[in-house]
């Protein structure tokens, strides 16, 4: 019954967790809007076994039936059975066994899991509670000027490897002495944290890890999780732009991820703003892009709809067992059991009658039939009694009713592969659409490298950093053109492959 639970959980949560990452990739640009896609995923997860306690349950069987025990040839106990001293029923059930080898390893990597994110909760409080607050005029300045309503804590401390922001909202932001060294960078660094703590980026961090805790056995939840801390970050980016200058933004994510300390590990509660290696060129990627897709509510809001009526019945739906398939029809009822008594005499044949001499003799009467063997035989509907006429009248029934059942099955998966075909057209068409989007952003690649083969471009360009306190050199930006140009090229292979794919798909 465990190991049957667990199962179920393993898939539901595996296809609850599929259709939130397929949608958020098919259906979303904005990395804001797929980051919102993927925080629904998280919260229908956590809310999978509250929602299977309380709607009735729909059982649904597809693990393999256990062996119908045969009629025909095992003996029936049909007495009663007592008591027998010095046995217990409870200690003969092999459940108990069963349920500690499934549930006691759920329950200890849940517990890991659960303790590390405690643990983590616990050292962002010390290193708050132990650090100073920031009172340096050009991030209090910076912090005036991006937050006009309630503002969070600013807080320095030493053991920090990078910013960090934590907390309900206005939350706290904690500085490394890294960051602070370098005060020019304090607006593209607060837009960061800031756009976190408005968007309520560590709630849902926390609601993700407590998935992760409880369906720890399932890769997909991981991989689910891992998209929404990519898709968060990239939504900060996107958030912090608006604020804050692009280029400028861009190089300080450059410079902090430079910096040795960026790959310090933080605890399991938060995320450092350089991110992980992994994702960092593609949001430098996006930062470089100048176009930015329409956000698209109405799309969010029908697919969390959409994910929710599919996730809602199949919270209902209980893994079981086949039925066992029906015993075989026995050809007659087994003959009662012979008791061992003393033979009883037959009873003597009746005299012939007296043959007269003209008669012919008369022939030996046959040889009595043998005894019909136990099994299966063919019997006519006139030559059947009672009792196997009725096993028969069953068997058609059984049959008929399995014919319907066949004929719902190929009409249900005819509609299954209709509505698969228009989901991968769409998908392909969103491929495509994807596609064009990426060879406009290499086309703006090339040609901003383009321009930065001109002096006198980059001559305004080094004028226009100086002005905000930044020095960049002619050979940074000479540097700049041929990586510009190589990143336009991946985004065109990458944007022929995705059109290639989109083809297929439609």
């Amino acid at each position: 019954m465990i190991a049957t639970l667990i199962l179920s959980l393993a898939l539901k949560s595996a296809l609850i967790a599929g259709a939130g990452l397929v949608c958020a990739a098919a259906l979303a640009r904005r990395s804001s809007d797929r980051a919102d896609i993927l925080r629904a995923t998280v919260c229908l997860l956590l809310a999978l076994p509250g929602v299977a306690l309380a709607l009735p349950a729909w059982e649904l069987a597809l693990l393999p039936a256990g062996a119908a025990p045969d009629i025909g040839s095992a003996a029936v106990w049909q007495g009663e059975i007592g008591p027998v001293g010095g046995v217990s029923i409870e200690a003969a059930l092999p459940w108990s066994s069963s349920m500690a080898l499934v549930l006691f390893p759920w329950l200890a990597g849940a517990l890991i899991i659960a303790g590390r994110l405690v643990l983590g909760v616990l050292t962002l409080d010390r290193w708050t509670s132990e650090g100073q607050v920031v009172t340096c005029p050009a991030w209090r300045a910076a912090l005036d000027r991006l937050c006009a309503g309630r503002r969070p804590r600013l807080i320095a401390s030493e053991r920090l490897p990078g910013p960090v922001s934590w907390g309900v909202p206005p939350g706290t932001i904690l500085l490394d002495p890294a960051s602070l060294s370098e005060p020019h960078t304090a607006e593209a660094v607060l837009a960061h944290e800031l756009a976190h703590l408005r968007r309520g980026d560590w709630l849902f961090l926390i609601l993700s890890r407590l998935a992760v805790a409880l369906f720890w056995f399932n890769p997909l939840v991981w991989v689910l999780h891992a998209a929404l801390v990519a898709r968060t970050e990239e939504a900060a980016d996107a958030a912090a732009v608006s604020r804050v200058d692009r280029k400028a933004y861009a190089h300080a994510l450059v410079r902090r991820a430079s910096q040795p300390t960026a790959n310090t590990a933080l605890p399991w509660t938060s995320t450092a703003m350089a991110g992980d290696a992994r994702t960092f060129k593609k949001r430098i990627d996006c930062l470089m892009t100048d176009h930015a897709p329409h956000a698209r509510p109405l799309t969010v809001a029908m697919t969390v709809a959409a994910l929710s009526l599919v996730a809602t019945p199949l919270a209902a739906l209980q893994v079981m067992q086949d039925p066992p398939a029906p015993p075989p029809v026995p050809a007659a009822p087994p003959a009662p059991p012979v008791l061992a008594l003393a033979p009883v005499p037959a009873p003597p044949a009746p005299p012939a009658p007296p043959r007269r001499l003209q008669d012919p003799p008369v022939p030996p009467a046959p040889p009595a039939p043998p005894p019909p063997r136990s099994g299966a035989r063919v019997i006519s509907w006139s030559q059947a009694t009672p009792q196997e006429r009725a096993e028969m009248e069953r068997a058609r029934v059984q049959a008929t009713v399995a014919r319907e059942q066949a004929a719902v099955a190929r009409a249900e998966a005819e509609r299954a592969r209709a509505e698969a075909t228009v989901a991968r057209r769409d998908a392909g068409r969103q491929m495509a659409e994807g596609a064009e989007q990426m060879l406009v952003g290499a086309r703006q690649m090339r040609e901003e490298a383009t321009r930065l083969e001109d002096p006198a471009y980059r001559a305004e360009q080094i004028a226009r950093n100086r002005e905000r306190g930044e020095v960049v050199t002619d050979a940074e930006l000479r540097a700049l053109a041929p990586r510009l140009r190589q990143q336009a090229d991946e985004l065109e292979r990458k944007a022929v492959e995705m059109r290639a794919r989109a083809a297929r798909m439609g």
